[in-house]
């Protein structure tokens, strides 16, 4: 510290600066520093993300099981609670219960119920069963003209199964994309 006061006399055409104490100079914050700020900062902001991505997904998936119950009071069979018991069965509804929580379409939502229901009505060892769980994997991933594209070549290729349209759809796919979205 300065203890006696300076003075500046007789200087022309000159800037003088003055200070009075001690001198600080400060050249902004190291590459270091930068690095923990945001480092902090992005660690905050994914936590208060998650955070709120899970109580959402908790929501998400109260709605489902309460559906999925309501459901299977409606169906009053003994039989549906015993398959419930089976190993295979739980496997499905906890894969179902994930993809519900991982899709933000609540029609994908309704399908993939229809589609337990419907697992839960199959026979064990059935072919159907096992299309079904492939369908419950798939099934929240397609988007709505996807859904419109596969319903339209099954719908055709059951009027007319001779009829190949592979290259046609291909061929004119854009055309065909815009018209689907326009459908849904």
């Amino acid at each position: 510290m300065f203890d006696a006061e300076q003075k500046a006399e007789n200087i022309q055409d000159s800037t003088i600066n003055q200070a009075k104490g001690d001198i600080h100079i400060h050249n902004g914050l190291t590459y270091s520093e930068v690095k923990d700020v945001c480092e902090t900062t992005v660690k905050a902001e994914v936590e208060r993300l998650t955070s709120a991505a899970k109580m959402e997904m908790r929501q998400i998936i109260d709605t489902f099981q309460q559906e999925f119950y309501a459901r299977l009071e409606k169906l009053e069979s003994g039989e549906n609670i015993e398959k419930l018991k089976k190993p295979s069965m739980q496997f499905c509804v906890h894969k179902t219960i994930m993809e519900t929580a991982g899709t933000d379409d609540e029609e994908n939502r309704k399908e993939l119920l229809d589609l337990l229901i419907d697992r839960l009505n199959a026979d064990e060892e059935s072919t159907e069963r096992v299309v079904i769980e492939d369908a419950i994997e798939k099934a929240a991933k397609l988007s709505k003209p996807l859904k419109a594209l596969m319903v339209a070549l099954l719908q055709r290729s059951v009027i007319n199964p001779g009829l190949f349209i592979i290259d046609h759809i291909f061929e004119n796919y854009g055309k065909i994309f815009k018209e689907l979205d326009n459908l849904t």
